[in-house]
């Protein structure tokens, strides 16, 4: 029994655990069987459990492996591990009984009799780790869930083959009973420890004393349920990663704590962080050694321990980051040897000095940033420890649909292909469980595949699984999806889709829901929009599961998404142009979108907020405590934390309450104001929405707790509505070149309906005596839905210019129908004319040149890199598109040698469009001629600022200069929104330098 014991420990169950008589048997590992089969009861039932036959098996080379087969007209699973067995039951369900579970809703219309597999089917795990969960989850998903709800989790994740799973749950009892040892009290502790919403951050050691004071009964509640939960996890061969002790205590233990050493760690958005007690110091010791016992009394014994040294911003002060590491893994050595410490990868963790101090044998990196466009290499950065390939895909449990699939089916690979590769492992990690259900399909799944998977075959099976059977436009929308929302290129920012604009707060220029979500669009949202229209014609038979409810309301709540983000910048035009008919008109259209969300949101019990206030007052221990809970639960996802914090709408959620009462009379406040001004003239007053969101969090309203409504008529409902919706024509320039005997201008109009065509769009362009623009195709057609029209011109001089005529304003028109009426949008391009004496600044090579703080390079005649506008588009300020001129983002030096041939120099600067979705662009222009300043600029702005934002007009005198040169600098700490361009960037001179 000796080796049964061993086999036992090695797969995560605890000694004392019961093996099958069929692990007996000789060669196969010993585990019970029976905790599957209760998993697979629990999620398919007993008539369908009772007709598998489960059995073990040993892995292939060492490697956990499942194999379907056929026994007696059975199905039969065999398995080398629990997870292993439940995974290979998940590969039958989906690639023979055309069935499919996930945490968003199942497909499980089965034939009485399961059918069977027409050949064995065996697969093996080439990763040893397969581990899920991130430190926010239980914050994002629900802090206040039933052991119930956490049980449909756990069996999802080990159907899904998953080995490891963070369990945080019960946490602050392992403290609330350690630091009583250590001079305080139960009402201190109380007040140092938040509600569990804000648990998670608190256990990162970012934030203390936030919410109200957690009551005992909540404390021991959450106990009982972590080791439930724990309990559970073991049970099915799931390894609970438990918070780790890496040094948390109250600010103030030194004191209390004669010999202590702790270093402040200052604020994490402007929220009092817990100190750092030092590691290397003897109190540590004790404090370890008291955390680590509590918490195998209250949540049971662990192989594997999560801690994140110093995470995002942590102080090591004077305490040498590498000692203090090797000192936590030896407090963790000592409480359980042989464990592992599992840390997240995330900005500068693990810092290189932890790296080279532990031993990284025992260390496992979850890795969130592999899917982003890093220059890393994490086999060098992190010197041969273990690592898990993982993606965080969702923020803030957001209303976002999309993850980068493609990038993971090849990075994955060409990372285990390196030499000496220490990946071994993946890691499920968005921030919010219960989204993107395809996506945890396939990370899990990845690694029970040879290699890279072709994946429109994936996606149609995974479409014939998800409802239930073949069907060609089911098919056809996931492709769509394949190609768009799951194919999100690798970025430096966020590996989610981009959300709507519905739920940030109000402002006319806004391009993002909050101010950590990315500006730009993540996919093609007129391909994705093909995705609608495809899932509705799934023909009848297919539509009835859950799982094609919550997959239809998602892609049709993302159409709706993208349309704000086309929408509103109608509304800001029509404000612009001071049209109170056409504002009110598309404010009402914005307001109907919102409520037609809360209608779809409504069909479905996952998309409203009446359940989440219901969990957390049913959690409540006495009725006083109930509205302090369901406060806490609304402030999460609205403000977030205090009036300054910066997470203002970070976890928005478009649910069903939150739309109509919160996001809508957000909106309506602001267009409200607006609507007064453009009638009175009167400026429209503020509105302090952090004071709304406060409002709503403490409303004592209550919210439905049941779905309203047909998905299926809800989502055809908003299809009618984006399809019939008045689009407008925006217009985009590109001119190129300086007027001599040619140049051209290129226009491009989009039609940002993605769902119909735009008819009868006719081209005009107008250009001053002396120039004649020339058509080089139509200057009418058709736009297809989501498409773009391109005209261009060449531009010809066929006289004189007036004298002193240094550059030419080209204007182009186009027209089309909105509303019932003819519409009219012009643009306006700039190019120099070309003449003796006059050179562009962007035609000269530069003696010296650095951008972006050396990031990118200086961009001759085009935007800088990197903006949200993407690379290569054409300059543009205030609205004017300039054919030549300089792109460079602060900080930035460019130095041009004049031979002291030049006496003038001009160009108009400012910060470009291109950011003018925000107010945090500022810097300052200065122009030095041989280390004399010539000119210094004020402040310049971004396009949200109040004031400054105006792009400005330069003329300095050059003469006797030999060097010339222009300095971009910061004004403020933040520099990654000083994108400034310099329009026609002219030299007078004598004698001109040499064009490079």
């Amino acid at each position: 029994m000796a080796g049964a014991v061993g086999a036992l420990l090695i797969l995560g169950v605890p000694p004392g655990g019961v093996a099958s008589a069929e692990a007996a048997s000789p060669g196969r590992p010993a585990f019970d069987v029976r905790p599957a089969h209760e998993a697979i009861r629990r999620l398919v039932g007993p008539r369908y459990a009772g007709q598998v036959s489960l059995e073990t098996m040993p892995g292939s080379e060492g490697r956990d492996t499942f194999r379907v087969s056929v026994r007696h007209r059975r199905p039969v699973i065999a398995g080398s591990s629990t997870p292993a067995l439940l995974m290979g039951f998940n590969w039958y369900l989906k690639h023979v009984a055309k069935a499919d579970i996930s945490w968003t809703g199942d497909q499980l219309d089965l034939p009485p009799r399961l059918p069977l597999p027409a050949q064995p089917i065996e697969r093996s795990s080439v990763v040893k780790h397969r581990f899920a969960g991130n430190d926010t989850e239980d914050g994002y998903s629900g802090p206040h869930r039933t052991f119930e709800d956490w049980e449909r989790l756990i069996d999802v994740y080990a159907l899904h083959g998953v080995n490891e799973m963070f369990m945080p749950v019960g946490t602050e009892a392992v403290y609330y009973e350690t630091l009583k040892s250590f001079g305080y009290s139960a009402d201190e502790l109380r007040s140092w420890i938040p509600g569990a919403g804000y648990q998670p951050w608190w256990l990162l050691q970012n934030m203390s004393n936030f919410t109200s004071p957690i009551s005992e009964a909540q404390i021991r509640a959450r106990a009982d349920l972590g080791r439930r939960i724990a309990d559970r996890m073991r049970r099915l061969g799931i390894t609970p990663v438990l918070p780790g002790y890496f040094g948390t205590v109250p600010t103030g233990f030194a004191a209390r704590n004669p010999g202590a050493v702790t270093v402040p760690q200052g604020t994490w958005e402007g929220i009092t962080r817990p100190d750092w007690l030092a590691p290397t110091n003897p109190v540590f010791t004790q404090v370890a050694q008291r955390f680590y016992e509590v918490q195998d009394r209250l949540l049971g014994l662990s192989t594997m321990y999560k801690m994140d040294l110093l995470h995002e911003g942590g102080k090591a002060g004077a305490i040498p980051v590498g000692q203090a590491s090797a000192a936590v893994q030896d407090a963790l050595e000592r409480a359980h040897p042989g464990a592992t410490w599992v840390i997240l990868g995330w900005q500068s963790n693990p810092r290189p000095e932890t790296v080279a101090a532990v031993d990284r044998s025992r260390m496992l990196v979850v890795d969130g940033l592999s899917d982003r466009a890093l220059k890393v290499d994490r086999d060098t950065d992190w010197k041969g420890a273990p690592y898990a390939f993982g993606s965080i895909w969702n923020f803030g449990g957001n209303s976002t649909v999309g993850a980068p699939i493609k990038a993971w089916n090849e990075r994955f690979w060409d990372w285990r292909a390196r030499r000496a590769s220490a990946l071994d492992g993946i890691a499920i990690m968005p921030e919010a469980s219960y989204n993107n259900p395809v996506a945890v399909e396939f990370l899990a799944e990845l690694p029970w595949h040879d290699g890279p998977v072709d994946l429109h075959r994936w996606f149609d099976d995974y479409a014939d699984a998800r409802y239930g059977g073949v069907d060609p436009q089911a098919r056809a929308a996931w492709r769509v999806l394949a190609d768009t929302a799951y194919a999100i290129p690798p970025t430096g920012g966020r590996s989610s889709g981009h959300g709507g604009l519905f739920a940030a707060e109000p402002n006319l220029a806004t391009t993002r829901p909050h101010r950590w979500a990315q500006a730009a669009f993540a996919y093609d949202p007129a391909a994705f929009a093909r995705a609608l229209p495809a899932l509705l014609a799934v023909r009848g038979s297919l539509r009835r599961s859950d799982a094609y409810r919550y997959d239809l309301l998602e892609v049709a709540r993302a159409a709706a998404d993208d349309r704000s983000r086309t929408l509103l910048p109608q509304i800001n035009a029509a404000y612009q142009a001071r049209d109170l008919a056409a504002f009110s008109r598309l404010t009402d259209a914005w307001i109907g979108y919102i409520r037609a969300l809360d209608d779809l949101a409504g069909t479905d019990r996952q998309h409203s907020v009446g359940p989440w206030l219901q969990r957390a007052r049913q959690a409540a221990a006495t009725p006083g405590e109930a509205p302090r809970l369901e406060y806490e639960a609304r402030k999460l996802i609205t403000s977030w934390g205090d009036r300054d914090t910066d997470l203002h709408d970070y976890a928005y959620r478009e649910w069903s309450g939150v739309l109509r009462d919160y996001y809508a009379p957000r909106w309506e406040r602001l267009f409200d104001g607006l609507k007064t001004e453009l009638r009175t003239g009167a400026a429209a007053p503020g509105v302090d929405w952090y004071a709304m969101a406060e409002a709503w969090a403490k409303d004592p309203g209550g919210y439905r707790t049941r779905p309203v409504g047909d998905t299926y008529t809800e989502a055809s409902r908003m299809l009618r509505r984006l399809t019939g919706d008045d689009y407008d024509l925006p217009l985009s320039l590109r001119p190129q070149g300086s007027l001599s005997a040619s140049a051209g201008v290129a226009a491009s109009v989009t039609n940002a309906n993605y769902f119909a065509p735009m008819s009868g769009v006719t081209f005009g362009v107008s250009a001053p005596a002396g120039v004649e623009a020339r058509p080089t195709g139509p200057e009418q057609g058709e736009i297809g839905p989501g498409a773009t029209l391109e005209r261009s011109w060449t531009l010809h001089r066929t006289g004189d210019l007036p004298d002193g005529t240094t550059q030419v304003t080209v204007q182009v028109t186009v027209g089309f129908e909105q509303a019932g009426r003819h519409v009219v949008r012009k643009a306006t391009a700039v190019l120099p004319v070309a003449a003796d004496g006059r050179v562009q600044l962007s035609d000269l090579p530069f003696s010296y040149s650095r951008n972006h703080d050396g990031i990118y390079p200086v961009a001759r005649d085009t935007v800088t890199p990197a903006t949200p506008v993407g690379d290569g588009k054409p300059i543009r300020l205030d609205g004017t598109a300039y054919s030549k001129g300089l792109g460079t983002n602060a900080n930035a030096d460019v130095r041009v040698e004049l031979d002291r041939g030049c006496q003038r120099f001009t160009t108009v600067t400012g910060i470009d469009d291109a950011m003018n979705h925000s107010a945090d662009g500022d810097v300052v222009v200065r122009v030095f001629g041989d280390g004399r300043l010539l000119h210094e600029s004020g402040v310049l702005r971004s396009g949200l600022a109040t004031s400054g934002a105006e792009a400005v007009r330069l003329d300095v005198d050059v003469t006797g200069v030999q060097q010339l040169r222009i300095q971009v600098d910061q004004y403020d700490a933040n520099r990654w929104f000083d994108a400034v361009s310099f329009g026609v960037p002219t030299l007078a001179c004598t004698s001109p330098p040499p064009a490079r």
